[in-house]
């Protein structure tokens, strides 16, 4: 890796968030939205039924093996691919939207070489490979809702495609319904489904629209929180007890000390199966169980699946920035709506992050608040609220 240009160098990079001027302030608008649509389109239609609908015409859904390698192409391949985008995506923006913005660490900071990226992302799908197959075999993303019914916490039981279906029929005698395949998509297009219905199930289930809306950002904002606190405590654990560290191969991802976004997901594979768990699928499944006993999103099974791949996208996203090294302006802590994270000084998770990666014994959550309830918080050296007396370790 070569070092990067010492011109890159500013007085106080903690400040980065705060440049740009009129471009910041428009692309503080345009990301969340943006975000969300992307999101909400690989979520909600392409990676749970578009792909499926494809697989059904196919025929390759008629035999148990043909469904496990359907199952393991998009938890593998279309996953990584997802993840991929969000990474480069976030790059972009860091690297070549805000170019002025200064990095932490500018003289060490290495530049990281088209060849050097690709080398590890296409280390990085091999190393997702045993997570894809976890995830079909063992759904721990649904431990919690588990937990929750079995203490009678969640009451309602989320309609099946088949139970939509049978519930649509029952509003129009015109359909009829297809015994072939359990996929409210198809159904639409042979005119089996309510396109209205299958657009309500997708809706958290506050009543209004509004209500809706303001569901969704709780939604997402405690669960990125939850997912901070809960991947802190294991990143934590595996750096307390070194062979935690060795077992998982973490050493992989410190080769890092001075990271761009695409390096939060370049973990080796036991190291990846381990965060994953606690960084993901476990944060997914407990705000899932939450918000379900309160009543929200038990109208339909697959809305539920689709919200869990929207909150687990802004996971990715969340980071991804932890790892770019500059206060991107379009990150806050709050994905939906920056300017609360803003007043929350939740931008400071990507300097938090940058100090892990610097010194290797502090700052081991990706939103800072993990970080400030352990007391772990660490800034880097050329952060005003960095703190002296934290020792580097090589």
């Amino acid at each position: 890796m070569a070092m990067a240009d010492e011109s890159k160098v500013d007085p106080d990079p903690s400040k980065g968030h705060l440049m740009g001027g009129t471009k910041t302030r428009i692309m503080q608008v345009v990301w969340p939205i943006f975000c969300f649509c992307l999101y909400g389109f690989f979520s909600f239609w392409y990676f749970p039924w578009a792909t499926l609908t494809g697989a059904y015409r196919l025929g390759v859904l008629s035999e148990p093996l043909g469904l496990l390698a359907w199952a393991l192409a998009h938890y593998w391949f279309v996953a990584w691919g997802f993840v991929t985008l969000n990474a480069v995506l976030v790059d972009f923006v860091a690297e070549h939207v805000f170019p002025e913005v200064p990095y932490y660490n500018p003289k060490a900071r290495p530049d990281y070489s088209m060849a050097e990226r690709l080398k590890f992302t296409w280390e990085h799908l091999w190393n997702t490979g045993v997570l894809a197959i976890l995830q079909i075999l063992v759904r721990v993303d649904c431990l919690f809702p588990w937990i929750f019914k079995q203490l009678g916490l969640i009451n309602q039981t989320p309609l099946s495609s088949a139970e939509l279906h049978q519930q649509s029929v029952g509003a129009n005698t015109n359909m009829t319904v297809s015994p072939s395949i359990d996929d409210p998509v198809l159904g639409v297009f042979g005119g089996e489904l309510s396109p209205d219905l299958l657009v309500s199930c997708y809706r958290p289930g506050s009543g209004s629209v509004m209500g809706d809306m303001l569901v969704a950002f709780a939604f997402i904002q405690v669960g990125i929180v939850f997912a901070d606190i809960s991947y802190c405590a294991w990143h934590l654990t595996q750096h307390k007890y070194k062979f935690l560290n060795r077992i998982t191969n973490h050493g992989y991802h410190h080769q890092f000390h001075y990271p761009i976004g695409a390096c939060g997901s370049w973990l080796a594979w036991l190291d990846i199966c381990f965060s994953a768990t606690f960084s993901h699928l476990l944060p997914t499944g407990l705000t899932v169980a939450i918000f379900q006993a309160m009543g929200f999103f038990n109208l339909s099974d697959f809305g539920i699946i689709g919200w869990k791949f929207v909150l687990q996208m802004y996971i990715h996203e969340m980071n991804h920035f932890a790892h770019t090294g500059k206060q991107v302006p379009v990150w806050s802590g709050c994905p939906l709506f920056p300017p609360l994270g803003f007043a929350l000084n939740l931008q400071d998770s990507i300097a938090c992050h940058e100090a892990h990666h610097n010194f290797g014994n502090c700052s081991f959550g990706l939103l800072s608040v993990g970080d400030k309830i352990f007391g772990t918080a660490q800034y880097p050296v050329d952060h005003p609220k960095h703190i002296k007396k934290q020792k580097k370790v090589a």
